[in-house]
């Protein structure tokens, strides 16, 4: 077993990323600065389409989606996730001003993991998203130890066919 085991998925060049959707600029400032000491790269969208446009450049850890916006509903673009293969399990936390969290039902709920209604308890937005962090990196460090060992029994079937030739007459 010649390869080296896979880095973790925190090195800087895979930090990973969080998506905070609002079509509020104060808002996305304020999530901004509310996640400073949290390890992930933070990148706003303004509106649904620009977000489901950054989802298709971007691998991101969670999102952070406004529900009442203009254009395209966070919920619509919570569904919209939810339908594509490569964002299905996306975690992505409801952030709103207009429904209450205790209440939430999941018909409130939707396409989304979580509802938080505004103002959100700092304390409680950043311990949430460590927590979703920490399970995107250990899925990310399971899905590269799956694909070393893959690797490995691809060498390891490799050998063996050298060492036993099958007889082919």
């Amino acid at each position: 077993m010649d390869a080296a085991r896979p880095a973790s998925c925190n090195t800087p060049a895979m930090r990973p990323k969080i998506l905070v959707v609002d079509d509020d600029p104060i808002t996305r400032e304020l999530f901004r600065n509310l996640l400073k000491g949290v390890e992930a790269d933070i990148i706003e969208a303004r509106d649904g389409p620009e977000a489901l446009a950054l989802v298709h450049r971007h691998f991101f850890a969670l999102v952070l989606l406004d529900i009442g916006m203009p254009v395209v509903s966070g919920h619509e673009v919570a569904a919209l996730l939810r339908k594509n293969p490569h964002t299905r399990s996306l975690p992505i936390v409801f952030i709103t001003a207009t429904a209450s969290a205790d209440g939430a039902t999941d018909d409130a709920l939707g396409a989304a993991d979580l509802l938080l209604t505004k103002p959100v308890e700092p304390s409680l937005l950043r311990a949430l998203c460590r927590t979703l962090l920490r399970l995107y990196t250990a899925k990310q460090d399971a899905e590269a130890e799956v694909q070393f060992m893959r690797a490995e029994i691809r060498d390891l079937r490799a050998r063996i066919a050298e060492l036993s030739p099958v007889d082919r007459t």
